[in-house]
């Protein structure tokens, strides 16, 4: 909001300035306008902050304005006065059109009022003031920050809670959070949450029971076992945040060593470990080990937590497949032992056991991340790392502990209609800037359901969670409604430039490919840009899918330097089959993907990438000379070198380039444009070897054959060219092999 200048003259009179973006701005110019001749005694000039000069005002003691607003049928209202400079004490009612209070307060609020015309009045007290108004008139869902890792609403998905440490967390309406953790046999406890109008209960894993209420609980001599504390608002439209603390308290005189009715400790009489973060209690005594076991139905990546006091007695963990052969193992010497590992399915088994005889309790849990196989549009199961989609549906699957996001984009006057379709999963709507919930999903027969509209325009991500153990397919499909009718475009829209270029995660590469999920071209020449992390020494394919009656381009380029241009790497044209473009990429770095659709109507395509290792070759080109594209017909595949003048690469002032590469018989060609009197300066650094020798040419803008105008024939390792133009235009360097010789080699190119 600006800030603005006002000179306030008799009767509370107004005379608008100036106005400034800034305090520091307007409270300077205040000044100089207090010390200006022309001010009369009886004026004074004031700074006032406000939406705009219609908000800006000032009251004087036995004065009333009166600011009228409209609403629409639902709106929730609040309207909020700031005091500004003076004596009055500000009061703020909100006056329906028959002028009855019908709120009071500051703020004052109004939920689900009809439409019409309301008045929000302003009064003072004790002396004039000034003061701004913003008032808020809307139906859109409540904001509601969590600060807690969500969701956390169901059994399984408590968060794990430390004894003897706070955490933190926000209750949204609706919401309700659950905490676990373990006490050991006879331990006293004490729960402690501290929140305004919240509830909280204390429930038993072992059999549900609720043990304990309220928002202090204290009970003594508990049975070992796992816990949760669970909390909500005392009301459905509570939103609050909370901090909870667990204090455990052992006996004070240790018990004799007495693991109760869990022995035998066998492999063959080993505990079922659940591998839903569900804790299981356990004791070593003196030459102890307990054994547990547990069964992947698919691959997964396994995390074990042993939770103890070191202090107390150290304890060890390792991971053994089922016949007891060690996969990894944990020897800290500090409190707990973690093992975090891939498996394939299989059957597996966990001891615990004491250092050197050490005695000690312990909690156990195990948890799964990720599952092969898992879907084509990982890694996405992150906020960060959410996967654009338009308004169709998608197929994927939820991994244990592995949530899947996804990228929404809703105009002005849209209505998202989102059904999920899956077991045992949730969805919830959250802010793409904020992370904050903007709607959970409720019941709509055997599917989950969310219903919104009135969004203001940008970009909203889809979260899919669950419960359990199992790896879980289902189905997503968003329909948006738009008003009026409009393409509706996917996730990463607006990425139309490569300024706005949408960045894919690189995470998405790790297992060798990526598919960049439903994505839209709106109309003819309608160009997607994306930005993707490539790993260098590395074949690249990146592939178009879509529906072969339809054209869509698929373009790699890369930036030029630092002068916010872009080099194309490749680019295939194709018409009459789905494009792709395949190569080297030699160093690694930030690439640009463009996908352009050339029809003039909605087109679907999907973006695919993978990564390999470069084919086997006594000399494997760079990346300008190595990728190829797919064409129209059944012709071969169009190349993309720079082995002749007529291809050479453009190259900005300064930039450079690594870990090229010269094959032999095959030059290298760059060009760059100089003025008259401008100085081009080449500089090659290369590891000279016999056979490995590089060499340098440059040539003027007229010939690029005969003659040239500077050479670099060393054998030291680095080559050096400097030459000051005579005539403007592109001047040519050629890099070689010497007696065709090859090698890697660095070059940069500079103008002074």
């Amino acid at each position: 909001m600006p800030y603005y200048i006002y000179r306030v003259k008799p009767v509370d009179q107004l005379e608008q300035l100036s106005a400034f973006e800034t305090f520091p701005e307007a409270s300077r110019q205040a000044k100089i306008l207090r010390l200006t001749p022309g001010t009369a005694p009886s004026e004074r000039i004031k700074v006032i902050f406000a939406d705009n000069a219609l908000h800006a005002g000032a009251i004087c003691g036995a004065d009333t304005d009166l600011l009228r607003f409209t609403t629409n049928a639902g709106d929730d209202v609040e309207a909020a006065v700031i005091a500004g400079e003076g004596p009055g004490a500000i009061a703020v009612a909100l006056l329906n059109a028959s002028g009855t209070v019908v709120a009071s307060g500051n703020p004052a609020t109004l939920i689900d009022v009809a439409a019409g015309t309301f008045f929000l009045r302003v009064t003072a007290s004790g002396g004039d003031v000034t003061y701004s108004a913003r008032v808020n008139a809307s139906d859109a869902p409540p904001v509601c920050n969590q600060t807690d890792a969500e969701p956390n609403n169901l059994d399984a998905q408590a968060l794990s809670l430390t004894p003897g440490t706070t955490s933190s967390g926000t209750i949204c309406p609706g919401d309700l959070d659950q905490h676990r953790f373990a006490a050991s046999q006879l331990d006293d406890l004490t729960v402690t949450v501290q929140g305004a109008g919240l509830s909280a209960r204390l429930i038993r894993a072992s059999d549900g029971a609720q043990v304990a209420s309220g928002l202090t609980m204290n009970l003594a001599n508990v049975a070992g076992g796992g816990y949760r504390v669970v909390i909500d608002g005392s009301t459905a439209a509570t939103q609050a945040g909370y901090t909870v603390h667990v204090t455990l308290t052992a006996e004070p005189v240790p018990d004799v060593c007495d693991e109760g009715t869990i022995e035998p400790d066998a492999r063959t009489d080993a505990r079922s470990l659940a591998l839903d973060g569900t804790p299981q209690t356990g004791r070593i005594c003196p030459q102890d080990t307990d054994f547990f076991t547990f069964t992947l139905a698919f691959d997964s990546t396994v995390t074990v937590h042993a939770r103890f006091v070191d202090s107390a007695g150290d304890l060890d963990m390792r991971l053994t497949d089922q016949a007891g052969a060690i996969i990894a193992t944990s020897p800290g010497v500090t409190d707990d032992e973690v093992i975090v590992q891939a498996l394939p399915a299989g059957t597996y088994g966990v001891e615990m056991f004491g250092f050197l005889s050490a005695a000690n309790t312990y909690t156990m849990e195990a948890t799964l991340s990720g599952c092969t196989p898992d879907d084509d549009f990982e890694q996405n199961n992150a906020f960060a790392s959410a996967t654009p989609i338009a308004g169709s549906a998608v197929s994927a699957a939820r991994c244990p502990g592995d949530d899947d996001f996804f990228l929404i984009r809703l105009e002005s006057g849209d209505a998202l209609t989102v059904t999920l379709s899956g077991p045992g999963l949730t969805m919830s709507l959250v802010s793409a800037s904020s992370g904050a919930v903007l709607a959970n999903d409720t019941a709509a027969g055997a599917n989950r359901s969310i219903q919104v509209e009135g969004l203001p325009p940008s970009r909203y991500v889809l979260r899919v969670t669950g419960s359990g153990v199992d790896r879980v397919a289902y189905t997503l499909t968003p329909a948006i409604t738009t008003s009026p009718a409009r393409c509706v475009d996917d996730g990463a829209h607006a990425n139309d430039t490569s300024a706005t270029a949408f960045a894919l995660d690189a995470q998405g590469l790790l297992d060798g490919s990526y598919e960049v999920g439903s994505l839209v071209s709106c109309e003819i020449v309608d160009a997607d840009w994306f930005t993707l992390p490539l790993p260098g020494q590395k074949q690249v394919s990146v592939q178009l899918a879509f529906n072969p009656q339809n054209d869509v381009d698929i373009e790699l380029l890369e930036a030029r330097g630092t002068t916010g241009l872009t080099r194309s790497l490749a680019r295939s044209l194709a018409s009459d089959k789905q494009d792709r473009v395949t190569g080297i990429v030699n160093a690694g770095g930030t690439f640009f993907l463009r996908a352009v659709g050339f029809d003039d109507a909605q087109t679907s395509y999907g973006i695919g990438v993978e990564v390999s290792d470069p084919p086997a070759s006594s000399c494997v080109d760079d990346r300008f000379d190595t990728w190829k594209a797919t064409t129209s017909g059944t012709g071969a595949d169009i190349a993309f070198t720079n082995d002749v003048p007529a291809n050479a690469v453009t190259v900005s002032a300064g930039e450079a380039f690594a870990s090229m590469r010269a094959c032999p018989s095959n030059s290298d060609w760059f060009k760059i444009n100089a003025a008259v009197g401008q100085n081009v300066v080449v500089h090659i650094d290369y590891v000279h070897a016999f056979g490995r020798d590089i060499d340098v040419r440059m040539f003027g803008p007229a010939n690029q054959t005969t003659p040239t105008i500077g050479s670099s024939v060393g054998t030291d390792g680095t080559e050096d060219i400097s030459f000051t133009a005579v005539t403007a235009g592109d001047h040519f360097i050629e890099v070689f092999g010497f007696q065709a010789g090859e090698n890697f080699y660095d070059v940069r190119v500079a103008l002074e």
